[in-house]
């Protein structure tokens, strides 16, 4: 699994490699990124299923 986030102000956009974790019995995934200053950061995962012939992904907006 795999999160890719880019900020409106900021040149690129960072990968990264989502690390399975259990949290109250359950595994979820997560990872820690960086988000400077005020700005609006636009944040891609992508989840692969086995099984499945292509990855779910799932987008959304944050504002900072």
């Amino acid at each position: 699994m795999t999160a890719t986030v880019s900020g409106l102000g900021h040149v690129g956009q960072n990968s990264l490699e989502l690390e399975p974790m259990a949290i109250a019995g359950t595994v979820t995934y997560g990872g820690f990124v960086d988000l400077p200053g005020n700005d609006r950061y636009d944040i891609a995962v992508d989840i692969s299923v086995p099984g499945r012939p292509a990855p779910a992904q799932v987008s959304f907006t944050y504002q900072h």
